[in-house]
């Protein structure tokens, strides 16, 4: 029936292995946990052990894969047609959350969502801008995401067919951060059937300002290659969105000139005590501006 796969890379998912064991009440439920090649051996130890507790399988990659190699390992390995992908760092927002994912199941539709969120609490300074951005950004209401129900898509805990996962996934490119957002357009292309639910679970481990900062451009560098190699289109994402409007426009030349004379401002602003999301935004642009006009 279904097969919850958590693809782990030192990160202590003890208390998600926990709380999945105590929802679990379908003999047709399995969890498989995939240890990305970990160096910390303490987190190892206590994943597998928790493992071996609630009879949980445990995977461990020799060499490190990375996320969609390693959730193509999961999903090889499934007994089940249902996979639910959850990544180690995320928690269910409700404990009837298997529950209600087990009765969305049927012949119908080939990918479940239930939504994303923050729960609000005073966060870490250092971890403001990836905080601030998680909010205002990645929550969407269910009436939101059925507006644009690809692209909402995020895929830190998602349920797909098996046979639609490895397809997808298999056509995506390896060994490089950012493929969200392929994978979304892989989904629109191919037609596949989304239904969107309200099940959320809570991102928890959220990375410091600058390593989300340079996060975030790495994703622009991927959105870049991926337009070079005509796997993503040029109108896809709100900030290739955004700059095809300044380009037909003809303003790209003007705005780049003033997004340079102003990029260590807005990088300045978007790492402050009080992140900016425009200032954030408008440096994004810049940087995408840049890497086209180097193309």
């Amino acid at each position: 029936m279904l097969s919850i796969l958590i693809p782990t890379y030192n990160y202590n998912c003890t208390s998600l292995l926990k709380e999945l064991y105590s929802q679990i009440t379908n003999s047709n439920v399995e969890v498989i946990v995939c240890d990305d090649a970990s160096s910390n051996l303490e987190i190892i130890s206590k994943n597998e052990a928790h493992c071996v507790k609630y009879s949980f399988r445990y995977l461990k990659n020799n060499i490190n894969l990375g996320r969609e190699q390693t959730r193509q390992k999961l999903a090889q390995n499934a007994a089940n047609n249902w996979l639910l992908f959850m990544d180690a760092d995320v928690y269910p927002s409700s404990n009837e959350f298997v529950n209600i994912y087990l009765n969305q199941l049927n012949q119908q539709i080939d990918v479940i969502f239930g939504g994303i969120g923050y729960q609000r609490s005073k966060s870490k300074l250092k971890q403001n801008l990836r905080y601030n951005f998680g909010i205002k950004r990645e929550e969407k209401s269910l009436k939101e995401r059925l507006n644009k129900p690809y692209i909402s898509i995020n895929s830190g805990c998602f349920c797909i067919k098996k046979n639609v996962f490895l397809k997808i996934n298999k056509e995506m490119s390896q060994g490089i951060y950012g493929l969200d957002i392929a994978f979304t357009y892989l989904l629109k292309i191919n037609k596949i059937r989304i239904l969107h639910i309200e099940n959320k679970v809570y991102h928890e481990d959220l990375e410091e300002n600058m390593t989300f900062f340079n996060k975030s451009l790495m994703a622009i560098d991927t959105i870049c290659h991926l337009e070079r190699t005509q796997k993503l289109p040029i109108d896809y994402s709100r900030i290739q969105i955004t700059f095809q409007i300044i380009k037909k426009s003809k303003l790209d030349g003007v705005v780049y000139f003033f997004l340079k004379l102003l990029h260590t401002l807005l990088k300045n602003k978007a790492l402050s005590k009080k992140p900016n999301l425009f200032a954030f935004d408008l440096y994004r642009l810049y940087y995408y501006i840049k890497l086209k006009s180097n193309a």
